[in-house]
């Protein structure tokens, strides 16, 4: 009852298909990065996502007072993807880090984002906890290719098709 035929070769959805969109949960992200290397990136994803209905998170928004490791902690819990923007000193921050390893253990879906001229190499982070070297050779990673406007710009709308929206 979700789509009806109009003639031979033309179909349309019908109102029971649209009141689906209604109903679903909206996405939320969790997005993950270093301030020195990643702030305005991590700016311009919010504001994309925000600007298609998407939720996006970035530690800007814990509140005065808020304990920030747990309310961290907690967003990643409650969240259902997480974006991983990576630059070339991002995987130095045990902050990150640690974010990664609460997504990994909360089960998100994780999606890294490389740029700045990053390229994930195992064997430059020998240190990294052996999950997260796992989820950053294994999940497909969105490549900023341009250090331009248009290269960001391309990289974002892989993430944004990601969650099915195409702009």
């Amino acid at each position: 009852g979700y789509i009806q035929q109009i003639s031979e070769y033309s179909y349309s959805l019908t109102s029971k298909a649209y009141d689906l969109l209604n109903r679903a949960e909206p996405i939320q992200i969790f997005i993950s990065y270093r301030r020195s290397v990643s702030s305005a990136f991590a700016l311009l994803v919010l504001a994309r996502l925000k600007l298609v209905g998407l939720e996006g998170f970035l530690d800007l928004a814990i509140q005065p007072g808020e304990n920030w490791h747990a309310g961290i902690r907690e967003r990643i819990q409650q969240y259902d993807s997480f974006v991983l923007l990576l630059g070339p000193t991002t995987l130095k921050s045990d902050i990150v880090k640690q974010e990664i390893q609460w997504a990994i253990e909360f089960e998100l879906d994780i999606l890294p984002i490389w740029h700045s001229g990053f390229v994930y190499n195992a064997e430059d982070w020998p240190d990294l906890p052996s999950d997260v070297k796992r989820v950053l050779q294994s999940n497909h990673s969105i490549r900023v290719l341009d250090e331009s406007a248009l290269g960001y710009n391309n990289a974002i709308v892989e993430l944004l098709n990601r969650f099915g929206v195409m702009p």
